[in-house]
C-alpha cells in the first residue's frame, strides 16, 4: 500500500502557522508587562537599558523587564531561558517593539472610546494647549460625554501638534480634522470648554465662535 504524503504547501502552511502560535505566547508576556505599566502609570524602561543589564540583578534596566522578569519566573523559568528560547532577531523586547506595541494599544483605546461617544451621539469638548519640551504647542483635547450607562465621562482622546498657528481659525481646523479623523462628527458637539484665552473662548474669532 502506498503511504500518503503530505503536500508541500500543506507543509508550510501548517509550519507556518505553528510559528505564528508560538510567537504569540512569546509576545503575551511581554504585552502584558507593556499593558500593566501602562496602567500604573509607570515608565518602561530605566537608566540602563542595554541588553547587557537585562540579566543584571546589580542594575535596574526599567519597570518593563523586572516586571517581564518577574512574570516569567512565576511560570518556573528564569528569564534568560525565556530569551534564549527565541531567535535573536525575534525577542520583541527592544524599545522599538514596546514603543509598537503601545501604538497598537492607543489605536484600540481609541477606538473603543470613540465607538462609545458614537453611541452616546453628543458630546463635548474639552482642549487647553501647552509647549513641550520642543516648544512645539501640543493642544490636549478630552471628550465629555454620557455612555449608555447614563454615567457622565471624561475622556482623552489626545495631543494633537498646533503646526501651523495658534489662532482660532488654525485650533477650529484642528479640531475639525482631528474629529473628523476618528468619526466623530462636529455637528454633533453640545459643548466646548477651553481656559478662557482669547483665541479659544473669543466669540468673534475664537475657536468658540
Amino acid at each position: 500500500m502506498e503511504k500518503k504524503t503530505t503536500p508541500v504547501d500543506v507543509m508550510l502552511h501548517d509550519l507556518k502557522k505553528q510559528q505564528i502560535e508560538e510567537n504569540r505566547k512569546l509576545l503575551c508576556p511581554i504585552i502584558n508587562a507593556i499593558v500593566l505599566c501602562g496602567r500604573l502609570n509607570i515608565p518602561l524602561r530605566g537608566h540602563r537599558y542595554d541588553s547587557q543589564y537585562y540579566l543584571s540583578d546589580d542594575v535596574n534596566p526599567g519597570n518593563f523587564i523586572e516586571i517581564l522578569k518577574y512574570g516569567v519566573t512565576c511560570t518556573g523559568q528564569s528569564l534568560e531561558e525565556y530569551f534564549k528560547s527565541t531567535p535573536k532577531n525575534i525577542t520583541y523586547k527592544s524599545k522599538t517593539t514596546q514603543n509598537e506595541i503601545i501604538d497598537i494599544c492607543d489605536d484600540l483605546i481609541t477606538q473603543k472610546i470613540t465607538n462609545e461617544i458614537r453611541e452616546a451621539k453628543f458630546f463635548s469638548i474639552l482642549a487647553d494647549e501647552a509647549s513641550d519640551c520642543g516648544n512645539v504647542e501640543q493642544l490636549s483635547i478630552v471628550v465629555q460625554f454620557v455612555d449608555k450607562k447614563h454615567h457622565i465621562r471624561e475622556e482623552f482622546l489626545g495631543f494633537v501638534p498646533c503646526k501651523t498657528s495658534v489662532s482660532g481659525e488654525a485650533l477650529a481646523n484642528t479640531f475639525q480634522e482631528f474629529l473628523g479623523d476618528r468619526n466623530l462628527s462636529i455637528d454633533d458637539c453640545r459643548g466646548q470648554g477651553y481656559d478662557g484665552a482669547g483665541n479659544k473662548a473669543g466669540r468673534i474669532s475664537g475657536v468658540a465662535a
